[in-house]
């Protein structure tokens, strides 16, 4: 819940964090998943190091480490899920398009729920959006097809939804 996103900093004496919800509080009745947000958080011996960066989206939470080669992105994803609807494509293409805006400059890590495995409509816009930005989905290439990250309660339904993509700058090849 938005109210809260302070409780992520006292997780843990060594570590500040930074989240979004994504839960809507704009009227009496709450939208979204409750619970629903991404979060980073990272130990306070790199808190002069760690930049907060604003995204246009609940879906994503963002920072910048200064490191002795440049800054790094690392953001983390909470993809819309496909319930099968024209607009449930619409938000994905608007979350990849807001994940494509914040790295123009800067190497990049992605990490998150993409909410797509192989069988599922939203992985060739996942495919495509990795393929038209020259990233690397890293899992994919070094897990084997058994692994997965979703498991149901019940063990009925695994799947492999989450992913880590990443980008290198020409160059720092």
């Amino acid at each position: 819940m938005p109210s809260e996103l302070g409780i992520l900093s006292t997780l843990h004496d060594d570590f500040h964090a930074h989240g979004t919800s994504a839960v809507d509080m704009s009227n009496d009745i709450c939208n979204g998943r409750a619970y629903g947000g991404t979060a980073i958080l990272y130990n306070n011996a790199l808190g002069n190091a760690v930049n907060v960066v604003e995204c246009n989206t609940v879906r994503c939470t963002a920072v910048t480490v200064g490191t002795s080669v440049g800054p790094l992105l690392i953001v983390n994803v909470y993809m819309p899920t496909d319930y099968g609807t024209a607009n449930d494509m619409e938000d994905y293409l608007e979350v990849c398009a807001s994940i494509k805006s914040l790295y123009r400059t800067v190497d990049a890590v992605v990490v998150g729920d993409f909410n797509c495995s192989v069988s599922l409509r939203f992985y060739s816009v996942f495919q495509q959006f990795v393929d038209d930005n020259n990233l690397v989905c890293a899992d994919l290439l070094r897990l084997d097809s058994s692994n997965f990250t979703y498991s149901r309660d019940d063990g009925a339904n695994m799947t492999w939804i989450d992913h880590i993509l990443c980008l290198l700058l020409p160059a720092r090849l």
